[in-house]
């Protein structure tokens, strides 16, 4: 071999090498894309409720749903926990990648009258009805009628929760004038804080999953909520039984509203990018 040949292998061999790394990184890169275009395909994000309850009904639903529909490559659903009530109304109208949310189908009618999202319902649709859940007042001895109310401070589990959302709409739809005040976390409150409200509105599933319990609930009476014809438009009749096990014991059934959990999604127009593989998740789902 030539001395001029010996010095231009090095170069040669750094070359090949070189061109083979770069065509290597090129490959996998591709590969990457390939597979990250793949995995994404039919991708839809549900907002549950798991923040505010991980073991209500609305998240176990989802969760059990996710599993059920995925297939990677062609339909993937993310449940993603969520805070509930108002804050997951505000996601699913500005969060980016949130296609799907858990909601009380109250809060709409409830930002219609309180805001801030008044132009919530032409930006979202409902896909279907979750489950159904009694709405449940209880107060102090001598309340007989909900209108006594008038005035009164009425407690909530949490401030802007489905249950405080509840609450202000059904007193501003019955036009009795009320002061909302969330009692906190169970952790957080005691009797003395029981003591400041006149009663205590809950939704049955808040009842379940002992956001309050039998004991602080012991000392009032069930409440009778009767239907109007403003209620009907955002609430079904409902019944509390006799001997319902919460509160002091009715002696017959008394009267009150359901509330629906649903799941509503963003209303995305035909020509938007998310719009394909929403409509593949609502497909799938019926």
């Amino acid at each position: 071999m030539k001395s001029t040949d010996r010095h231009r292998f090095p170069h040669l061999l750094a070359a090949t090498c070189l061109a083979a790394l770069i065509f290597s990184s090129h490959a996998s890169l591709a590969e990457r894309r390939v597979s990250r275009e793949a995995i994404n395909a039919g991708r839809v994000s549900v907002l549950t409720d798991g923040l505010s309850t991980s073991t209500g009904r609305g998240a176990k639903a989802m969760l059990s749903l996710a599993r059920a529909v995925s297939n990677v490559g062609q339909l993937r659903v993310l449940a993603i926990a969520g805070e509930g009530g108002l804050q997951n109304l505000r996601d699913l109208l500005f969060l980016k990648g949130i296609d799907f949310a858990v909601l009380n189908s109250d809060v709409l009618t409830h930002q219609e009258l309180f805001g801030p999202y008044r132009n919530a319902r032409t930006h979202t649709k409902l896909v279907t009805k979750l489950f159904d859940q009694r709405i449940i007042l209880f107060a102090r001895d001598g309340t007989r009628d909900i209108r006594q109310l008038e005035g009164r401070a009425i407690g909530v589990i949490g401030a802007d929760g489905p249950g405080s959302l509840t609450a202000e709409t059904v007193f501003r739809l019955l036009g009795i004038t009320t002061r909302i005040e969330p009692l906190g976390r169970a952790a957080e409150r005691g009797p003395e804080r029981l003591a400041k409200v006149d009663a205590i509105l809950v939704l049955e599933e808040e009842l379940a999953n002992g956001a309050v319990s039998r004991e602080e609930l012991a000392g009032l009476t069930p409440l009778a909520i009767p239907m109007t014809a403003e209620l009907a438009e955002t609430y079904e009749r409902a019944r509390i039984e006799r001997g319902f096990p919460y509160g002091k014991t009715i002696e017959e059934d008394i009267a009150t509203l359901g509330s629906a959990t649903v799941l509503a999604v963003f209303n995305w127009p035909t020509t938007a990018a998310r719009y394909d593989s929403v409509t593949k998740f609502v497909e799938a789902l019926f």
